[in-house]
């Protein structure tokens, strides 16, 4: 039985989630064209003062003014077969990706074996563990590798995204597990050097992004901390201890629907996508470190991404309090929030969109979108 205190504030949290979304008075929409179309693969960006990071099969850096690909230097060296996640600190860059292990065993000759011409029959083999290994890789803006780090987990495992937090780097994502699959948070220090590897649930649940080390954001479908599922899957907030044990659970819900926090800024601003009766939403919550909403909105649309006060999705339908988005098909809307009032309503300071037809990342002012003609392109989000 969950206490008292999950108690009131799940029931909080249905109650706010019940409410009108807050209003806005009418924004005009600014229109936003691409930089540059880059390789379909590319799956995360990242940007420092000067250059651009991209991530994917593999990593390339650019010059922030470029027009085409020919001067990318491509950061070689990694044994990454893809990289999911990018992020500039202090002058550098992060990318956590995922590789293939493998186990060695020796082969020996019987002795009681006849071998007239003395031939070596004996020596080793190697077996796929599929992709089981976490990689950390930290280059420079010159694409040098200053280090990569390893770590090889017992079950295929994928990372979904990486926080610097002090000292310390978090990764969250999901792996295999005998009956489904399990979130984790890894952790390591500045250098790469890995400390934890912890998981959470069994078999259903799964961890798309951190605010810190100890409050993890995701989807579940299972009981977690004392805390039952509601819907079909529930967005979740998992609060660690000290010890890095799950000791509370938080979720968002509605009945008959598929939720997900999807991915959450460090102010706990949080987005994630609500499927129900086959009807498909944005949702956009902003959460006290404690879990309790302090405002809310929900939006036509999917694909939802973050950074810092800017959230993006997809979406074709008009959208309360704002101008018309596009007049035809999907394009991808920029929503900046304002600072002043961040922690108290839901202020749009600014509304930018695009044709597109799936956003792949958005970091401080670049964003990577699939258009329409299913062609990946970099965009800068300053009309």
């Amino acid at each position: 039985m969950r206490s008292k205190s999950v108690a009131r504030l799940t029931l909080a949290l249905v109650i706010s989630l019940a409410l009108p979304a807050t209003s806005h008075a009418e924004i005009e929409v600014k229109r936003l064209t691409p930089q540059l179309q880059i390789e379909n693969g590319v799956r995360a960006l990242a940007t420092s003062a000067e250059v651009i990071a991209l991530a994917g099969e593999r990593i390339a850096v650019i010059a922030k003014g470029a027009t085409d690909l020919a001067s990318a230097i491509t950061v070689t060296g990694s044994s990454a077969r893809l990289f999911t996640d990018l992020i500039e600190h202090q002058g550098r860059f992060f990318a956590v990706g995922i590789a293939e292990s493998s186990t060695a065993a020796s082969i020996t000759t019987p002795s009681n074996l006849i071998n007239p011409d003395s031939i070596t029959i004996g020596g080793s083999s190697s077996q796929s563990k599929g992709l089981t290994r976490l990689v950390l890789l930290e280059f420079a803006t010159t694409g040098a590798i200053i280090k990569e780090s390893i770590f090889d987990a017992d079950r295929p495992l994928l990372p979904r995204s990486l926080r610097i937090v002090g000292d310390r780097i978090g990764i969250v994502g999901s792996i295999a597990s005998a009956s489904g699959v399990q979130g984790f948070l890894a952790t390591s220090d500045i250098s790469g050097n890995y400390l934890s590897f912890s998981t959470f649930g069994d078999a259903s649940t799964e961890i798309n992004s951190l605010a810190n080390l100890r409050t993890l954001y995701g989807s579940s479908s299972e009981r977690l901390a004392g805390s039952n599922r509601q819907g079909i899957s529930d967005g979740v907030i998992l609060y660690l201890d000290s010890e890095g044990e799950l000791n509370r659970a938080v979720r968002s819900f509605l009945g008959s629907s598929e939720r997900s926090w999807d991915e959450v800024s460090t102010a706990h601003l949080a987005v994630g996508p609500v499927k129900r009766s086959g009807n498909e939403e944005v949702a956009i919550t902003k959460f006290s470190s404690s879990g309790a909403p302090q405002w809310f909105v929900r939006y036509p649309g999917n694909d939802p991404h973050l950074h810092q006060r800017t959230v993006a999705f997809i979406t074709s339908k008009k959208l309360a309090g704002i101008a018309r988005i596009s007049p035809n098909g999907k394009s991808a809307v920029f929503l900046e929030y304002d600072a002043k009032s961040f922690s108290k309503k839901a202020t749009i300071k600014s509304v930018r969109s695009i044709p597109a037809r799936s956003i792949t990342d958005i970091t401080d002012g670049y964003a990577i979108i699939v258009d329409r003609e299913g062609r990946s392109q970099l965009v800068p989000l300053a009309p």
